[in-house]
This record gives C-alpha cells, sequence and structure tokens, in this order.
C-alpha cells in the first residue's frame, strides 16, 4: 500500500498514512480533530528523507540559520512573530 502524506490546513500538521489507492482521504486531523481542514500532498515518489550527520549537519543548520537571520532583518512582522511580541 502507498504512504500518503497529509496536512491540516487549520492546525499545519503533517503526518504521513498508508491506505489503499481506492481508500478515502482522512478529513479529521489526528492533532486538533478539525474536520474538512485535511489535505492529501503530491510528493516525488521514490524520494526519500535524506540524514544529515557531522560536517553537512553543520552546514546546513548554517544556512537555515543565515537564511532566517536574513528574513528576519528584512520583516518587521516575522521578527515580532519570531520573538512572541
Amino acid at each position: 500500500m502507498p504512504t500518503y502524506e497529509h496536512i491540516c490546513h487549520e492546525c499545519q500538521h503533517e503526518w504521513e498514512d498508508i491506505y489503499k489507492m481506492n481508500d478515502s482521504v482522512p478529513d479529521v486531523c489526528p492533532n486538533c480533530q478539525t474536520k474538512g481542514k485535511v489535505q492529501r500532498l503530491i510528493s516525488a515518489p521514490g524520494k526519500g528523507k535524506v540524514e544529515l550527520y557531522g560536517q553537512e549537519l553543520t552546514q546546513q543548520l548554517r544556512k537555515e540559520g543565515k537564511d532566517l537571520a536574513k528574513e528576519l532583518y528584512r520583516s518587521e512582522s516575522k521578527t515580532a512573530d519570531f520573538y512572541g511580541f
């Protein structure tokens, strides 16, 4: 059976489910229990998760940190959201 990815548009929770192609898409979020806000996502077949270790992980975290800093610098509202103001 295929694995499907889903997102809840109410709480932004993402998860995976395994069910038959003919089965209906779940319509209740397992996180917030909201009904009717769930969407099945389209994902690339055969594309798996890659875990980074050591120097590759350090480089990726530095890049993400720099990208976040640039984004926060450009937008006051994002900065306020980030720091909880």
